[in-house]
């Protein structure tokens, strides 16, 4: 279970959420969090994930507290982020990517990974060798979602997962996040509302 308790977030003086927020993400469930631009879903996520420190509360994960630990404390701990946009390393390929991905993991344990998000994401194979600043902005999206996979973590935020993406990347989501949620994984996803899309598939 990841549990934040009485959580203010914001990217400065004045932009934080006006209430301290409670919520728990539970592992095999999909948890929606709608706003409109501004309301501080992305901040949220950020500080979640450690990119930005909480302003107030305490986080918990399966009943450790993590607020004080870094980004990659918490990746290896089981938390993993797909930030809004198309949140890649431009300059790497896709191979390097998705190594990117699983940076804690053993050299064997590496190759296993990525080789299980290819045959999950098979439209990444052909461009391995490709730049992924060169990707249309669906495979980036999709991209990004097998680099946060790799890892093999626990808890998955994800930030306006179906924005400005073409019809058959949505379509290819909405069939993919169900079958995360049945192995296990808890998922957060953060929109603007209405979200009708998002909404069928939460819990």
């Amino acid at each position: 279970m990841m549990e934040a308790r009485g959580v203010v977030a914001g990217r400065g003086p004045g932009t934080a959420a006006r209430a301290p927020l409670h919520f728990q993400l539970a592992p095999g469930r999909i948890s929606l969090l709608l706003g409109p631009n501004g309301s501080g879903k992305s901040s949220l996520l950020l500080a979640l994930a450690g990119l930005l420190p909480l302003q107030q509360g305490t986080l918990w994960l399966d009943g450790r507290r993590i607020d004080g630990l870094p980004p990659e404390r918490r990746r290896a701990l089981g938390l993993a982020l797909v930030p809004e946009g198309p949140a890649v390393l431009p300059g790497l390929t896709v191979q390097d990517n998705l190594r990117a991905g699983g940076s804690g993991l053993r050299r064997a344990a590496l190759q296993a990974a990525v080789e299980r998000m290819l045959q999950r994401f098979p439209e990444l194979r052909p461009c391995l060798g490709q730049a992924a600043g060169t990707l249309s902005g669906g495979q980036r999206k999709l991209l990004a979602l097998a680099q946060a996979l790799v890892g093999g973590p626990r808890y998955l935020l994800l930030d306006e997962p179906m924005l400005a993406l073409a019809p058959p990347v949505v379509q290819r989501l909405r069939g993919l996040l169900p079958l995360l949620r049945e192995e296990g994984i808890g998922l957060l996803l953060a929109a603007l509302p209405p979200a009708p899309a998002l909404r069928a598939l939460a819990d």
